[in-house]
């Protein structure tokens, strides 16, 4: 029996909204796993710091197990585990949706998209349509047919489509690693590398005074985006608020990226001397707030978009 063009309009529309689903569930998991694993990297450089803390006070050991015996480390290392087992019980939620409700949309599209061609094909073949007296849902069927075809390279389909779910063990490993390499360095090491990158080039006035306007640029490009995700919020408008949230994600960690080096500086007991010696001190602080006040209230903007949902 021939398919109607209501049954593949009704089919297609069901796959729009089990596309927008899925879609979302990629969104959501993909912060979630980036802000955890945020938050482990972070507090993997203070597990190091700590460490060379015993260090230098005559402890000695290789392995992070032999500072274990040390409370503040022990307390760390559980923080750092559970933190790890949230972005394990995450991947595997996503992962079972990619097998599951992902996979069912892509087959379920890609089925749809061959019976309705059979069908175009078959009812052009028929001699009411050669004659022009039948198939009158034959060009209703060809502009459904136009539309699945564009649906494909857009929103939320192309991201679910192209989306793969990373492995836990890829975050174990990366995780054993960051520990490794804290275990490795010395404080004096792990400091000196901040303080000479902060010397040599983002204390320079002229330098920052270029990343105060990187800054402003990005934070400009963050509000615009997130400007964009109330406008979707409005309008009922998921795909919108799907894309305004992945376009403002960029430029947030592009200005992470330039402002905590500057954070970290100014909490430096080393390069605050250096600071209070400069000749340039009210404009190097003055830059300094700026940035960081750019940085805070597009960090608020953009946290209240990450959580929005329509």
């Amino acid at each position: 029996m021939a398919e109607t063009y209501e049954g593949f309009k009704k089919e297609f529309e069901a796959i729009r909204k089990d596309t927008d689903k899925a879609a979302d569930a990629i969104d959501k998991s993909t912060r979630v796993i980036g802000q955890t694993t945020g938050i482990i990297a972070e507090g993997v450089k203070e597990l190091g710091l700590r460490i060379q803390e015993l260090k230098d006070a005559g402890a000695k050991g290789a392995a992070l197990k032999d500072f274990e015996g040390d409370a503040e480390v022990k307390k760390m290392t559980t923080s750092l585990d559970a933190y790890l087992k949230q972005v394990e019980k995450e991947l595997t939620a996503i992962t079972a949706l990619h097998g599951g409700l992902m996979k069912s949309v892509k087959n379920r599209f890609n089925k749809l998209a061959k019976d309705l061609k059979a069908e175009i094909a078959s009812r052009k073949k028929q001699v009411s349509t050669k004659l022009g007296t039948g198939n009158k849902s034959l060009p209703d069927m060809e502009k459904l047919l136009a539309e699945m075809t564009t649906y494909q390279d857009v929103k939320p389909y192309a991201v679910v489509e192209a989306y793969e779910p990373e492995p836990f063990s890829d975050h174990q490993k990366q995780f054993d690693r960051d520990v490794t390499r804290q275990l490795s360095q010395t404080k004096e090491v792990a400091l000196s590398k901040l303080q000479e990158q902060m010397q040599e080039q983002a204390l320079n006035v002229r330098v920052m005074a270029g990343n105060v306007n990187k800054v402003k640029s990005l934070h400009d490009e963050i509000m615009a985006e997130c400007q964009n995700a109330e406008k979707a919020v409005a309008s009922r408008d998921a795909k919108g608020l799907l894309a305004a949230k992945v376009s403002a994600a960029r430029p947030m960690k592009q200005m992470k990226d330039l402002v905590d080096p500057y954070a970290e500086a100014m909490k430096d007991q080393f390069l605050k001397a250096r600071i209070a010696e400069s000749k340039d001190k009210g404009k190097i602080e003055s830059n300094y707030q700026a940035m960081l006040k750019m940085m805070q209230e597009a960090s608020a903007a953009f946290k209240k978009a990450a959580a929005e949902t329509v």
